[in-house]
């Protein structure tokens, strides 16, 4: 290692600034290219758009972290394995350790715990149906919209 301290520590913080800006760059990219197949050619960003203009705007006031963590594996005893064990799955010759009874029983159990967080009764979602009566009349009102 060479050169004082803090002028590593500047180089060191240049290159995160970089990969930061490389990251939002490509997703930015990532986010707007057509996906073919299951997307119909169509980029995330119009996926989404479309998704809340069909289903509406989710607000999501999230997982309480604490129930994150004590479901998804960063709470409890840690797990050990075989040197011959991933961890990324349980092949027939590595045990589960009884843990089938506990994913089953595992919705109703966060369910429960994040019962606490909601503080109204489900909203009634009405039917989705398109105001157009007719092909023509649909046809007529897109025709104006892209002249918008």
């Amino acid at each position: 290692m060479w050169g004082s301290l803090t002028h590593n520590s500047r180089i060191e913080r240049s290159w995160v600034e970089e990969i930061e800006s490389d990251c939002h760059s490509f997703q930015a990219k990532w986010n707007a290219h057509p996906i073919s197949g299951e997307g119909h050619d169509q980029s995330p960003n119009d996926m989404r758009l479309m998704g809340q203009l069909e289903h509406g705007l989710y607000a999501d006031e999230g997982i309480h972290p604490d129930i994150i963590r004590q479901y998804y594996g960063t709470a409890g005893k840690p797990m050990h394995h075989a040197p011959h064990q991933t961890g990324a799955g349980h092949p027939s010759d590595e045990d589960p350790g009884g843990k089938t009874e506990d994913l089953q029983e595992l919705p109703q159990l966060i369910a429960a715990d994040h019962d606490a967080h909601f503080h109204h009764k489900p909203v009634h979602v009405p039917k989705h149906a398109s105001p157009f009566n007719s092909a023509t009349l649909y046809n007529t009102f897109h025709q104006a919209f892209t002249q918008v």
